[in-house]
């Protein structure tokens, strides 16, 4: 999953064509990649109100995280067996 891809929910009694898969979203929704080349569409139905945007759930936001205070372990010397 890449983070430009979205969870596109159509309003209640609106149906809303997704021009990728020639039909029309489900009401729950459907993942769509905002970045696509149907980036023109699916910004005149956000700027319409006729969907809901919002973040694919499990989706990570692509930073690791990090803790400092950890060592890297390519930082340590290699330990000699005896």
């Amino acid at each position: 999953m890449t983070a430009n891809r979205k969870l596109i929910v159509p309003k209640p009694g609106i149906r809303v064509p997704d021009p990728e898969r020639r039909d029309y979203l489900p009401p729950g929704g459907r993942e769509i990649d905002l970045h696509g080349p149907y980036l023109q569409h699916w910004g005149r139905r956000i700027a319409d109100g006729d969907v809901t945007v919002s973040d694919v759930q499990g989706e990570s936001s692509g930073k690791k995280s990090s803790n400092p205070a950890a060592p890297s372990r390519q930082n340590q010397p290699a330990q000699q067996a005896q």
